[in-house]
């Protein structure tokens, strides 16, 4: 797989960008469970989760169709 370096780092930042998104709104649901808060709160959470998920699936298919 020959591509191009500024390409890569073009990719890893599209892809870093929603996975700390990620990351950062599964830590709020898991202390928003803890803390057994307003499921609406925890909700807006898994949403922006699923969100950034299908960022990263939209970025993932741009430089790889499904076959």
């Amino acid at each position: 797989m020959n591509i191009p370096q500024d390409q890569l780092a073009y990719v890893a930042h599209q892809l870093r960008n929603p996975l700390n998104t990620i990351s950062v709104n599964a830590e709020l649901a898991r202390l928003q469970l803890q803390k057994q808060q307003d499921p609406n709160d925890i909700l807006m959470s898994l949403e922006r989760i699923l969100q950034e998920c299908k960022r990263c699936a939209a970025l993932l298919n741009e430089l790889s169709p499904p076959t």
